[in-house]
């Protein structure tokens, strides 16, 4: 996966353009954002991740879908 950044879609036009030409690409799918909503890229450190509750019958399965408890 490549993350591109560029000023403008004439400028994606010629990145893209240079990468098909250089290298085979079976499928490429492309999605663009008109602002920049989050910057950060990092995940926590393991000592920020949330601990699961240590009474075994009170634990819930995860939840993958971003939300917090």
């Amino acid at each position: 996966m490549l993350r591109v950044v560029v000023a403008n879609m004439a400028a994606y036009d010629e990145f893209y353009k240079r990468l098909i030409s250089i290298t085979p690409l079976r499928n490429v799918v492309s999605r663009f954002a008109m602002e920049r909503i989050k910057a950060t890229t990092a995940l926590p450190f393991p000592d920020q991740v949330e601990q699961p509750p240590a009474n075994p019958a009170s634990r819930r399965p995860p939840r993958f879908d971003g939300a917090r408890r």
